[in-house]
């Protein structure tokens, strides 16, 4: 998953769609812009701790991330995060965002059109990949200061 906010001190949920599933991790990237147009990112050799955690009975339509102030300071960050890929990138964008509206009902309670509306006024879309055509990644950011305080999964 090719996006920029996947750093220090972001979280990332994942679905996980089979039991025993196992997990891999590579291809880091000192840097990358959004879109990574052209072959891929600043490629590092990087030393990582990953911790995980498995939320059971709690199912997830695709990946989700939560930012942290680390990211680049060029824009918002601390913010919640849906990604999408498709080989049509408009497919790409449309799924971002129910995802996002139903993320917003889920977990925060707002209705169908309440979300509907947030996401038309905050909702930040970006292109995170085009290089991996014919997949494009979509990413759909919400700035959580505008959302009330909220874990994804609260410890039970």
């Amino acid at each position: 998953m090719d996006v920029r906010e996947l750093c220090a001190g972001s979280r990332r949920y994942l679905p996980v769609q089979v039991p025993g599933a196992l997990f891999s991790c590579g291809d880091g990237h000192a840097a990358q812009g959004d879109g990574e147009v052209c072959i891929n990112g600043i490629e590092a050799p990087l030393d990582v701790t990953l911790g995980f955690r498995l939320h059971k009975h709690q199912s997830l339509s695709g990946p989700i991330v939560e930012s942290c102030d680390s990211v680049a300071p060029d824009g918002p960050s601390d913010s919640w995060i849906v990604v999408e890929s498709d080989p049509d990138i408009a497919t790409a964008a449309r799924n971002a965002t129910h995802r996002m509206i139903d993320l917003l009902v889920s977990r925060w309670g707002f209705t169908d059109l309440h979300a509907y509306l947030l996401c038309s006024v905050a909702l930040r879309l970006r292109l995170s990949q085009v290089v991996n055509e014919p997949m494009f990644t979509i990413s759909g950011a919400i700035a959580k200061s505008i959302l009330p305080q909220r874990e994804l999964f609260p410890a039970s």
